[in-house]
């Protein structure tokens, strides 16, 4: 299960694996695969319980800056990198002869990126950073029209570029960011206040608020919030037997 984080990944795997995106039907075998957005949760299944691979987070633009590739593209999809970048054969050579040194392995793909990085002539507009940060610092619960006046933009150019660059609409992003924050919220709260949540978050209820954790997460904020209780008793017994 892979839920929506709000940025996109990509994937190196140092031997072979299958990947079945359960969801759409389709199986991957590439050793670099790239993942867009995500605007719901994903269920996927391999061949392979464990495997050594190296996985890149690319902040929100960051792709299309790297690629030049309109993101909307991507969305809802893990997608083998061998489909839209040349030459990407030519790195398994140098991943095979790092392994097992991870620090070496690193560095292979470090290289790889930086002369992708080079090679690029796009830019993520500094208008649609301006509003990511924006997002992020209200926990994803600015208005979208204020955003967008704050940033300059009209309506129709603001969601263009933003799904063109992000992968996304700016108010599913907003959404992604804000189901986040509440998620991380949730694991450190001890006890669960629903009013106090849909008023931090400003959900309508408590079943809209349920609705949309489990669109992304898969689970309501009560599924989670017992396993973190769980853990942080677990921790403390072992802690307490640690001390006798």
């Amino acid at each position: 299960m892979v839920s929506p984080s709000g940025y996109n990944t990509l994937t190196i795997l140092i031997s072979p694996a299958s990947v079945l995106d359960i969801g759409r039907g389709e199986n991957m075998r590439a050793r670099i695969r790239f993942s867009g957005q995500l605007d719901g949760v994903r269920h996927f299944s391999s061949d392979v319980c464990l495997n050594t691979g190296i996985f890149v987070e690319f902040k929100p633009g960051a792709a299309y800056t790297l690629w030049g590739i309109p993101q909307q593209n991507f969305t809802n999809r893990w997608t083998e990198a061998d489909d839209f970048l040349p030459n990407t054969s030519s790195l398994y050579n140098p991943l095979d002869d790092s392994y097992p040194n991870i620090k070496k392995t690193i560095a292979v793909v470090d290289n790889w990126l930086l002369e992708q990085a080079l090679r690029s002539k796009k830019d993520c507009r500094k208008e649609l950073m301006a509003a990511m940060q924006l997002i992020k610092e209200s926990n994803g619960q600015i208005d979208i029209v204020q955003l967008r006046n704050h940033v300059g933009m009209t309506r129709a150019s603001f969601q263009n570029h933003f799904k063109e660059q992000v992968g996304v609409s700016p108010k599913m992003y907003s959404r992604i960011i804000r189901a986040n924050a509440l998620y991380k919220d949730v694991l450190q709260m001890d006890t669960l206040d629903w009013q106090q949540i849909i008023h931090d978050y400003k959900f309508f209820d408590q079943a809209h608020l349920i609705k949309d954790f489990q669109h992304f997460f898969g689970h309501s904020p009560s599924h989670f919030f017992e396993q973190s209780q769980f853990a942080k008793d677990f921790s403390h017994l072992l802690e307490d037997n640690s001390n006798k």
